[in-house]
Parts: C-alpha cells; structure tokens; sequence
C-alpha cells in the first residue's frame, strides 16, 4: 500500500555585507526570504522534519547561536511536495 509522505525543509540564510556592513539584497520575513549564493549568500538547509513542532524546535535552538540570531527573520520551513511511497520489489 503506498503511503504518502510530507516534510519541512528548514532553512536559513545570512545574507553577504556591503564594507559598511549594511546587508545586501535582503528582503525577509519569516519563511519568505530570498538569498543569492552569487552575491555571497551563505544558504544553508539546516534539516529535514516530519513535523512542524520539530522544526520549531530546532529554529528555537539555532537562533541561539552565533550569526543566525542576527538574521532571525531569514529562517524559514518550505514543505516539500507530497511523496508516494510503494512497497518494494526487489531486485
């Protein structure tokens, strides 16, 4: 029986400085932000959740430590897409 699966990527980005330290392009509010590596974005997917409480929980210790708090408003979830999982065949 195919089960069907969802999860909550969680992520964060700290956004590159101009020398003045002003940040460049950030446009942030929770779990909408944008982030561009090529403008020296550091993006990173903090892990992989089944539930959203989970997910909280582990945005709740991160923004603890250094530089994530500085950019609370850049850490966000995204859901993924429903995954349809079979039983398997074999090989």
């Amino acid at each position: 029986m195919p089960i069907s699966v969802r999860t909550l990527l969680l992520w964060h980005v700290r956004h590159a400085c101009f020398t003045d330290g002003r940040r460049i392009g950030i446009v942030a509010t929770m779990g909408n932000w944008t982030g561009d590596e090529s403008d020296g974005d550091d993006v990173k997917l903090l892990g992989v959740y089944s539930t959203a409480e989970a997910a909280q929980e582990q945005a709740d210790r991160v923004l603890s430590l250094p530089s994530f708090g500085d950019e609370p408003d850049c850490l966000g979830s995204t859901r993924t897409p429903s995954v349809r999982t079979g039983k398997p065949t074999g090989l």
